[in-house]
Order: structure tokens, then sequence, then C-alpha cells
């Protein structure tokens, strides 16, 4: 079986391991890596997986040029596909998506918590319709996030209006919509054009509701996902693994799913 993990946090080796410290304080988790690029590499390869969407967002308007410098410098669209970071308020955000596009980055994170925003407050919408117009795929951090146990700044019915207004955009929401209310996003989200990776869900949501949640939205619809380094990629890959679905819809949830997303030749990585 191949695999796609496409939810990767990665930091530059100078602010790794503060980065992973400070984030570890806001949290329960226990890193699995500290952070590095060598090291998500290295974790992959030891989860089977050889290819891994690449994350790290800017958390104030000055660093974005910066963290996208980074990204695209290890961006390659075969073995580590980089998204793209854009802060609310970046007022040269086209100029700087044009710049991504040009790099051969094909999505942008959001996280509204650590960014500052509400997923569906129209201020943001020149810049996803930007996005949109350049076929990049959104991935949006979505529902609980420890760090912002209180606020709904991406709850699912957030997201159901961003979809309504975004339609045929190639969005995701990470954590299944909502890995700690799995009746929010089977109320909200059902049958929405949207995908689901299923990072640290079997931590939050379990096996036998991310499993009723995958039949009901349709296994064409999910992707694996760790959230590295927060989840164990052997664990996830488990849970699925023994889930009563097809071998053939496990495979699209795997890889399949995101290689038709990502736009690659699934025999690029062998």
């Amino acid at each position: 079986m191949k695999f796609i993990d496409m939810h990767c946090h990665v930091f530059p080796d100078v602010i790794a391991s503060h980065a992973i410290d400070t984030l570890t304080k806001n949290c329960d988790y226990v890193p699995v890596v500290r952070g590095t690029l060598t090291e998500t590499i290295r974790i992959q390869r030891e989860w089977g997986c050889r290819q891994f969407v690449m994350l790290d967002i800017a958390t104030s308007v000055r660093t974005v040029p910066t963290v996208n410098d980074f990204l695209i410098e290890h961006n390659d669209n075969r073995r580590i596909f980089s998204f793209g970071t854009i802060y609310p308020g970046f007022s040269d955000y086209r100029r700087e998506l044009d710049r991504l596009e040009r790099a051969g980055i094909k999505g942008i994170k959001f996280h509204p918590g650590y960014q500052n925003f509400v997923m569906d407050d129209p201020a943001m919408f020149p810049i996803y319709e930007e996005i949109a117009k350049r076929n990049m795929i959104f991935l949006f951090h979505s529902g609980f996030d420890p760090a912002f146990a209180d606020v709904d700044w991406c709850a699912p019915k957030r997201a159901k209006t961003l979809l309504k207004r975004f339609r045929g955009a190639k969005i995701i929401l990470a954590h299944m919509g909502n890995c700690l209310d799995h009746d929010e996003v089977m109320e909200n989200l059902l049958g929405e054009d949207v995908y689901f990776d299923v990072s640290m869900a079997y931590l939050h949501m379990g096996k036998a509701k991310m499993e009723q949640l995958i039949k009901a939205h349709g296994p064409n619809h999910f992707l694996y996902a760790t959230d590295c380094p927060w989840s164990s990629g052997k664990k996830t890959q488990e849970v699925i693994s023994s889930m009563n679905l097809l071998e053939a819809d496990k495979e699209k949830i795997f890889y399949k799913n995101a290689a038709q997303l990502l736009q690659i030749d699934e025999r690029d990585v062998e």
C-alpha cells in the first residue's frame, strides 16, 4: 500500500525546536519528532510513506514572505508538496500567490486560531477568490484545537457557509471537520463538495465514528493525514486498515484521492 500524508508540519531547523516547545505548551500531545525536515522525512519513511504535504503557516503579516521562501525551497512536487501561507491583512496577497503559483505550489494552508481570523469572514473572501481562481487547494484547520478550545472560528457551520460561497473550489477540512464533535460534522457537512483529512481523528473521534462518517460522506472524499508531528502514522494506518471498508476504498483514502487532488502520477514514487 502507498501513502500520501496530506498534513505535516515542518519548520526551518533554526526554529524547529522552539516552535515545537511552544506548541506543546498548548496541548497534551507528545510530538513524535522535533519538526525538522530531516526528522519528518525519516519518520515518514518509518511509517512507509514516501510522499507528504509540508505545511508551515505565517503567524503575522511580516513573516509571510520568509515562511513561503522556506516552503518554496523544499517543494519538489514529487516527494514533498509544500502548501503556501497567506496571513489575513497581508496586502500583497495577489503578488504572493503569483509567486507561489510560479514555484509550483499547489495549495494554501490556513489555521484560523493561530492566524486570528474567522473562516467565513467576508473580509477573507477576496483572498479566497484569488486562490480559487488559480485552482489551488485550500487546507483549513477545522473544529477543535486545544489551544483555542473555547472559540468556533472554524466550526463545521462556518465551513458550510464557506462551501456555499465557493462552490467548485478544492477545499480540505482537516481533522475530519471537527474530530471532537462527530455529530456537528454529520449535521452540517454531509454531501457537501469537500474533502476531509483524517488527522488526529482516531485520538478524539474514535474508529467507529470515523468509519460512520467515511461511509456517510463517501470514501472518495477522505485523505490520509497525521498532523505530523502530533500523531502516529502507523496508528492512523492501523485504524483505517481495520475498518469495514473495501480495500479499493482504503487505497483511495491512503493514496489515490490525494494523488488526484495533487495531480500527480501514481507511478512517480515507487
